[in-house]
């Protein structure tokens, strides 16, 4: 019993490997397609000043900027960092990537409340209606998490979104002497032209700031000239055109993963028959033995289906925890194809334990 126990727990492990193997890969183009595809904005521009807003979206092909700051803060309790985006009051949260067309769970957050995508409620083991503690300068700010959205693409780290009110906005302006947007998130109404605007006249003048953070004029005059003669149109990242590329690789992706799918289940199958049904062959001899010492055929036969049984238990468990790495019809269409081939090999164990 022992063996067969074993070779079901190491045939579902071998089977499940090549699946994730085989599917894994088309997967993550799926997902990335669904990213952009619900994404509202369609630029990502660096270091804005606080007067280029209102210049940028009185342009008659822009229609919505929403700025924000950015810092990576620990949480309190623990050394684990996550990156805040900060967001003013009156800020679209659907012109962000925290948006309802990405919200997984719960709801988009309110002043005192916080959104945090799944990279941070893996990091932290949060989840809604937690309560998270960070410091901001002198000030002590909890947010209750309100909302999960999907893994933030356009960031390395963790992140949550928070509003700039209250005590983040007070602690925040006690302790950054040179304040200035991070960058801000552009929905333009003709893609074209802000592509246009943004990689040959836009500037971060954020990055040059006030004239006050300088001891001299000559050195201000300095950044103001290092800041106007760089080459912006690679800081720029441009949503529109992520959207078109996953669109195409996703157009490609959608014709080879029913290929790739489909034989995937074909060897799945294969496997899993041929495995139990070596076994079964090769220890046809044990069995007829112990038949022949007076045991009975249907003892033999539960005990052989208990360890294929294992086999579709621990591959379907996989499987199914690992519907985000391989797509839920995928592990659907497995499941179903393993549970086929069990009934199978439990259709002909009795033929080959008693065949002589």
């Amino acid at each position: 019993m022992k063996n067969k126990l074993l070779i079901g727990i190491i045939s579902g492990a071998v089977i499940y490997l090549l699946c994730l193997l085989t599917l894994s890969g088309t997967h993550k183009i799926d997902n990335e397609f669904s990213y952009y595809d619900n994404i509202d904005f369609d630029f990502i521009i660096p270091k804005p000043w606080y007067s280029q807003i209102d210049e940028i979206e009185k342009l008659d092909f822009i229609d919505k900027v929403t700025p924000y700051y950015m810092t990576n803060k620990s949480i309190s309790g623990n050394n684990i960092k996550i990156d805040f985006f900060i967001v003013e009051k009156n800020a679209n949260l659907d012109k962000t990537p925290y948006s309802s067309t990405l919200l997984l769970k719960g709801k988009l957050s309110s002043v005192g409340e916080a959104v945090i995508d799944e990279k941070a409620q893996r990091t932290l083991n949060a989840n809604l209606g937690d309560k998270i503690t960070v410091t901001f300068g002198n000030e002590q700010c909890t947010f209750m998490i309100s909302g999960i959205v999907r893994t933030n693409n356009f960031a390395s780290k963790p992140t949550a979104l928070i509003y700039f009110a209250d005590g983040v906005k007070q602690g925040i302006k006690n302790s950054v002497k040179k304040l200035s947007y991070s960058g801000a998130y552009v929905d333009a109404i003709d893609i074209a032209k802000a592509e246009d605007y943004f990689n040959k006249s836009y500037r971060p003048i954020g990055k040059i700031g006030d004239r006050n953070w300088y001891d001299d004029e000559d050195s201000y005059e300095y950044m103001k000239k290092s800041i106007e003669s760089m080459e912006v149109s690679k800081e720029i990242t441009n949503t529109a055109l992520l959207k078109a590329n996953s669109v195409s690789k996703y157009t490609e992706s959608t014709k080879s993963n029913i290929g790739i799918l489909a034989i995937t289940l074909v060897i799945d199958f294969v496997l899993y028959v041929l495995l139990w049904i070596i076994y079964l062959i090769g220890s046809s001899k044990t069995y007829r033995k112990r038949i022949n010492n007076g045991e009975k055929v249907a003892e033999i036969v539960k005990e052989f289906r208990l360890g294929a049984f294992v086999t579709l238990f621990i591959c379907s468990l996989f499987l199914i925890v690992s519907h985000a790495f391989i797509g839920k019809t995928s592990v659907i269409a497995l499941v179903l194809v393993n549970i086929i081939a069990f009934a199978i090999i439990n259709a002909q164990a009795s033929k080959i334990i008693t065949k002589k």
